[in-house]
């Protein structure tokens, strides 16, 4: 979380490049108060929205940026520097696993999550060796989660090699 070090975006958001470049006027610096950014990655650009609104609604936290693909994601990740990132694992050319890896290799203070329609189980022991935070299928991502994942993750905090999995019915045990 770092107060006006992100670059937000809008709707409007022009593609340079293959991805996404954003404005400069962050919503820090507008409210004067630190959020968290978060980087949505998934090929479908439905999900991209969806996942925008959830965050876009979620108090403390705001969109600063998102990509197709996972090549685009290591790009404006270079350039956004996300607190959070919501990961999809299944995407054409570099999947979410390999995205994961190489952005924790290079942005260790970002927190990577996962995100896809299936349960983790069917991804075996990629889930756990790709240097994610957490795994959360795509229909469980609300506020609270959002918040939750924060709450347990945040700060740049890397987790112990153990993936946590998420969804409504976990948040009060953890």
């Amino acid at each position: 979380m770092r107060n006006g070090r992100h670059q937000r975006f809008g709707a409007s958001g022009i593609h340079v490049d293959g991805y996404k470049q954003m404005s400069s006027l962050s919503s820090p610096e507008r409210h004067g108060a630190a959020t968290v950014g978060v980087m949505v990655v998934d090929d479908q650009a439905v999900f991209r929205r969806v996942a925008r609104a959830v965050v876009d609604a979620t108090a403390g936290f705001e969109p600063v940026g998102d990509a197709a693909s996972g090549a685009e994601a290591l790009i404006s990740a270079d350039q956004l520097h996300p607190d959070l990132v919501l990961m999809d694992v299944q995407m054409p050319g570099m999947d979410g696993f390999e995205a994961a890896r190489r952005l924790t290799d290079c942005h260790p203070e970002s927190v990577v999550v996962l995100v896809s329609l299936h349960d983790s189980e069917e991804f075996g022991p990629l889930v756990a060796c790709c240097g994610a935070s957490a795994f959360l299928r795509k229909q469980d991502l609300t506020p609270k989660i959002l918040r939750r994942l924060w709450t347990i993750h945040g700060g740049g905090r890397r987790c112990d090699g153990t993936v946590r999995h998420l969804d409504d019915r976990s948040t009060d045990q953890l």
